[in-house]
C-alpha cells in the first residue's frame, strides 16, 4: 500500500534493489504495517517487471546508482526479475522502510565488478538512516564518494546488546 504521503526514493546497486520509503511524519502518520505493506507491494511489482503500476506520490523520486533516473522501460525494473531474496525493514519514527531484494539466480541478474578492500580516506555522504527497533537493525544507506558516489548501504542488527550480524552492499 502506497500512501500518497509517502515519498519513495530507489537506490539501485549492482546484484540487489533497496527501497527507501520516506515521508515527513508531519504529513502522515506511519506506521510498521503500512511500511511493510508497501515494501511488500514494491517486491511483487519487481517481480513481475511492473513497477511502474505502483501509485508513487507527487514528490516521488527514483535514483539508479546514485543519479536521478526514468523508472520507465530503461530501468532496473522495466523487466521482471527473480526475487531469490527479499528482507525489509520499517522506521515509524522516520517512516522509512529499507528492502533488500537479491536477484542472483535471474537469467540477467544486474551484476558489477568486486570493490577493492581496505577503507577509503573519504567520508561517505549522503547518509540516510532506516532505525528498525522491532527488529533490533539499522541501515545506513549514503553514497561510497572516494569511487565515485556509489550506493552504499551496511545493514547491523543488534542481539543482546552485540552486533549479530553485518550485510554491505555497494554498487
Amino acid at each position: 500500500m502506497f500512501s500518497s504521503k509517502i515519498r519513495s526514493i530507489f537506490i539501485i546497486t549492482s546484484t540487489f534493489i533497496i527501497l527507501l520509503s520516506t515521508a515527513t511524519p508531519a504529513l502522515a502518520a506511519c506506521t510498521r504495517a503500512d511500511l511493510l505493506a508497501a515494501a511488500s507491494e514494491f517486491v511483487t511489482a519487481v517481480s513481475a517487471g511492473n513497477v511502474t503500476s505502483l501509485p508513487f506520490s507527487a514528490n516521488f523520486t527514483y535514483q539508479e546508482n546514485n543519479r536521478p533516473a526514468s523508472i520507465g522501460s530503461t530501468c532496473v525494473f522495466s523487466q521482471p526479475l527473480k526475487v531469490d531474496l527479499s528482507r525489509s525493514t520499517a522506521d515509524a519514527v522516520a517512516c522509512a522502510s529499507y528492502t533488500l531484494v537479491t536477484s542472483a539466480s535471474d537469467p540477467t541478474p544486474p551484476y558489477g565488478a568486486q570493490l577493492p578492500r581496505g577503507g577509503s580516506q573519504r567520508n561517505n555522504g549522503n547518509r540516510k538512516y532506516v532505525i528498525d527497533e522491532v527488529v533490533g537493525s539499522v541501515d545506513v544507506l549514503c553514497s561510497f564518494d572516494a569511487l565515485g558516489s556509489l550506493p552504499d548501504s551496511h545493514e547491523i542488527r543488534i542481539e543482546d546488546g552485540k552486533v549479530k550480524y553485518v550485510d554491505t552492499v555497494t554498487a
